[in-house]
């Protein structure tokens, strides 16, 4: 159904390409901005790793130094990551 006026003079047909040429523009625009996310995402992942391994890595040197039994190091170093991970989402929530 069609009102006098609508669609500025637009036959239907160039109003569906309107509309369609629109919805391409838009999914490319979401396509981009979706890829940088992912990409940014991506980086967060290895950045997130890396600092997981250097706690790991600051928590042996330190239960070492204070003579930590050696055989019970990997349960202490869980649970401070979880510690860790626990004031992370404090401090950043």
């Amino acid at each position: 159904m069609k009102f006098e006026g609508e669609g500025g003079g637009k036959s239907n047909a160039q109003m569906e390409s309107a509309i369609k040429q629109t919805n391409v523009v838009r999914s490319r625009a979401l396509l981009e901005m979706l890829e940088g996310a992912i990409k940014k995402y991506q980086n967060n992942l290895l950045t997130t790793t890396e600092i997981i391994q250097f706690l790991v890595v600051i928590v042996k040197r330190t239960l070492t130094k204070y003579g930590y039994p050696s055989d019970q190091q990997t349960k202490a170093i869980e649970t401070v990551l979880r510690q860790a991970e626990r004031s992370a989402d404090y401090w950043t929530a």
